[in-house]
Order: C-alpha cells, then structure tokens, then sequence
C-alpha cells in the first residue's frame, strides 16, 4: 500500500489563477487535481466537461 500521492505533483504547492484562465488550462491539461475540483472548476467557467 502506497501512503503518498504516485505522482510528482507537491500537494503543499497552491498556484493561485484567474478564473479567465481556467478554460484554456483544462484544455491544455495543466490543472491537476481532484477531479470534482476541476469539474467545479469547468461548472464555475461555463465550459463543458473536460474543456469541449
């Protein structure tokens, strides 16, 4: 059993961003995290699931 997250994301690292921002980092897949955090965050923007 893995006691730690498997990839070489630092979760103690917060990046604060626009919320402008957000359609095109889902997009490009640069927001990590969970996903019920990042559907939230496509809900807020107005964009469908997964940028589309």
């Amino acid at each position: 059993m893995v006691d730690h997250p498997s990839n070489d994301v630092d979760p103690s690292v917060v990046r604060w961003i626009p919320m402008a921002d957000i359609p095109a980092l889902i997009r490009e897949r640069e927001i990590l995290g969970a996903g019920s955090l990042v559907g939230l965050m496509a809900l807020l923007t107005g964009i469908g699931p997964l940028g589309h």
